[in-house]
C-alpha cells in the first residue's frame, strides 16, 4: 500500500466554481459560500453556463501569500471563458477585482448626464473608466438641475446606484423604478481612503425606521453624506424607496440612517457611507436669508455660501439632509445653480417649502 502523502498545513483555501454540471441562478448564499448575485434583469440572456465537467478556481493562503491554479474540464472552447468573464465582472474573483490606473488619485468626480445611449427603463449607466468593472466601488451622487449653470431638469425620484454585472459598469436608478428621464445629470465621485465604508442593515433595525448605528463614530459635529447601494459585491438587490437621512441618537452617541417618510427599514438594505475629512464639509442651515423660490428652477431653495462654489456654476455639490431641529423632509432634493445669487442651492424638487432650520450636510469639490 503507497505511503500518504503528507500535506503541510495551511492558513486557507478559496475555490471558485466556474463550471459545473448543473445550476441554480435562485439558491441564496451562505454563511461559507458565496452565490453569483440575481441580475435587475433575471431574464438576461448573459446568465452563467452549465455544462458537462467541471471547472474550479483554486487559491491557497499561507503566511500572507496566495498561490492560485485551475483546474478545469470542459466540453465548449469558451464556456469556462464566458462564466470567467461574469465572475469577474461581479467581483466574485477577488484576485483580479482592483482597481485600474486611473483610481490612482486620491478621490475622482464628474457629471454624469442621461442620454438615450445608456438609459434604460428605471436606469442610466455611467460608462468612466474610473468605475468601470470596479464592482467594490463605493459612488456618492446627488442629482444636478443645472451642471455648468445649464437647466437639465432633474430626476425628481428617489435614486440609488447599482453595479451592472453584464455591463461591467455602475449605473444610477430610480428606487420606485419609475422611468429614468432623459436630459437630468447627477454629480458622482468615488474616493479611495478611510473616511468611506458600507453599512448594511442587519436584524438589529431600532423603531422600524431607523438603521442600527452606522461607523464606529460617536462624535456629534461629525457629517454623513449617504447613498443607497442596491447590489454592493456578492450581494443580491434590495430596491427601498424611501427618502433617507441622517440623525444623531444623542443617548446612545452613534449615528444612524433613517426614512423620511417613516417608511419600514428592511433587513439587507445597504448605503455608502462618507465623512468628509479635515475641513471639507460644512452644514447647510435653512434660514429666511438664504431661502427662497428661484425664479430659474423654480423650486424652493436654500443657497450655500461658500467661497469655493460661489460664482462657480462648475463646481460639484454633495448633500444629505439632517434631521435635526425640523421635521422629517420626505421630498427629493437636487442641487442647482443660481446665477441670481450666484451661489449653489439645495432645491426641493417635488415643489415642497424648505422650512427654516432645515440642515444639510454638504461637500463640495471644485
Amino acid at each position: 500500500m503507497a505511503a500518504l502523502l503528507a500535506l503541510p498545513a495551511i492558513d486557507g483555501v478559496e475555490i471558485t466554481t466556474i463550471m459545473d454540471n448543473t445550476l441554480d441562478l435562485l439558491m441564496a448564499s451562505t454563511p461559507v459560500a458565496k452565490r453569483f448575485p440575481v441580475h435587475r434583469g433575471l431574464f438576461s440572456p448573459q446568465q452563467l453556463r452549465a455544462e458537462h465537467g467541471v471547472s474550479l478556481l483554486i487559491t491557497v493562503l499561507n503566511q500572507g501569500k496566495r498561490e492560485t491554479l485551475l483546474f478545469d474540464t470542459g466540453v465548449t472552447p469558451d464556456g469556462v471563458l464566458h462564466n470567467l468573464a461574469l465572475l469577474l465582472a461581479v467581483g466574485s474573483l477577488a484576485w483580479f477585482a482592483r482597481p485600474g490606473p486611473a483610481f490612482a488619485e486620491r478621490r475622482v468626480y464628474f457629471v454624469h448626464q442621461t442620454t438615450s445611449a445608456h438609459t434604460f427603463g428605471d436606469f442610466t449607466l455611467i460608462d468612466n473608466p474610473v468605475t468601470s468593472n470596479y464592482p467594490g466601488a463605493l459612488l456618492f451622487v446627488t442629482a444636478n438641475a443645472s451642471p455648468d449653470g445649464v437647466s437639465t431638469g432633474v430626476d425628481t425620484h428617489q435614486i440609488g446606484v447599482w453595479y451592472d454585472s453584464w455591463a461591467g459598469k455602475w449605473g444610477i436608478f430610480n428606487e420606485d423604478q419609475a422611468l429614468m428621464p432623459i436630459g437630468p445629470a447627477f454629480n458622482v465621485s468615488i474616493f479611495s481612503n478611510e473616511f468611506q465604508f458600507m453599512h448594511t442593515t442587519t436584524p438589529h433595525i431600532l423603531f422600524g425606521f431607523l438603521t442600527e448605528p452606522v461607523g464606529s463614530s460617536s462624535d456629534p459635529a461629525t457629517r454623513l453624506l449617504v447613498t443607497q447601494n442596491f447590489n454592493p459585491p456578492g450581494g443580491n438587490g434590495t430596491y427601498n424607496p424611501h427618502p433617507i437621512g441622517v440623525s444623531y441618537d444623542p443617548d446612545s452617541g452613534q449615528w444612524l440612517i433613517y426614512h423620511e417618510d417613516y417608511g419600514a427599514m428592511q433587513q439587507g438594505v445597504s448605503f455608502n457611507v462618507w465623512m468628509p475629512d479635515g475641513g471639507e464639509g460644512i452644514t447647510q442651515v435653512a434660514t429666511s436669508s438664504n431661502t427662497h423660490r428661484d425664479s430659474f428652477t423654480g423650486y424652493d431653495s436654500t443657497c450655500i455660501n461658500d467661497s469655493r462654489a460661489n460664482d462657480n456654476p462648475h463646481a460639484l455639490v454633495f448633500m444629505t439632509h439632517f434631521q435635526g431641529p425640523t421635521a422629517f423632509l420626505p421630498d427629493t432634493f437636487a442641487v442647482a445653480f443660481a446665477a441670481s445669487v450666484g451661489q449653489w442651492c439645495i432645491a426641493d424638487t417635488q415643489g415642497g417649502s424648505i422650512p427654516p432650520g432645515a440642515t444639510f450636510f454638504v461637500n463640495i469639490l471644485a
